[in-house]
């Protein structure tokens, strides 16, 4: 639980490029957990404050989350509950998207992904397709409360069992890329900077 008593929860997790042979020694060796699709918008203020600190805010389906980056490049604590949201933002009345737009919040990104979620020896792998780019992207990722070495070796030696080898940008950075949007060298400083 964070300060406010909401649930907030931190994750440490690494992306790659999947190719083709890669997804299919994920179907082989890794358990499907399950299947979905969801649209993710993302909002941000003029001038891009929340990106310039490391910080995303999304619609996903309708519910709200902010993920926070943490002083490691691999690690954000996602935030859910709307309250905890409001507070951090110093937003009055947060219960969906709409009350983002009275806050002065607008919309920078928007797009669709397909994800099967995997588990595979304790860690959980999410192969997502996106509707902007034509390969797959897989996260690799562990739930835990502190970053910690030992789960990203352990991520790295999943990976590497895969044959994922070539790390992939955060989503939203290929977006910005792909759309040629305006946001992207703002995106790109910021996450320099969190390496």
């Amino acid at each position: 639980m964070n300060d406010n008593g909401a649930m907030a929860h931190s994750e440490t997790e690494l992306r790659f490029i999947a190719p083709d042979i890669a997804v299919g020694k994920i179907k082989q060796m890794a358990v499907l957990c399950k299947m979905t699709q969801f649209t993710d918008e993302y909002f941000d203020l003029p001038r891009y404050p929340l990106m310039k600190n490391n910080m995303w805010l999304r619609s996903r389906d309708g519910i709200l989350e902010l993920k926070v980056g943490t002083s490691h490049s691999s690690t954000y604590i996602e935030h859910t509950n709307p309250q905890s949201i409001s507070d951090i933002l110093h937003i009055q009345k947060l219960e969906s998207a709409k009350d983002l737009a009275v806050a002065g919040y607008t919309p920078i990104a928007k797009f669709t992904t397909s994800r099967a979620v995997y588990e595979l020896e304790g860690t959980i792998i999410c192969c997502d397709t996106v509707d902007f780019i034509d390969y797959a992207i897989v996260e690799i990722e562990l739930a835990q409360g502190e970053y910690n070495t030992s789960n990203l070796k352990k991520i790295r030696s999943v990976a590497s069992s895969l044959g994922l080898t070539q790390s992939a940008e955060n989503k939203i950075l290929l977006y910005f890329r792909a759309v040629d949007s305006p946001a992207l060298t703002t995106a790109n400083k910021v996450l320099e900077n969190a390496q």
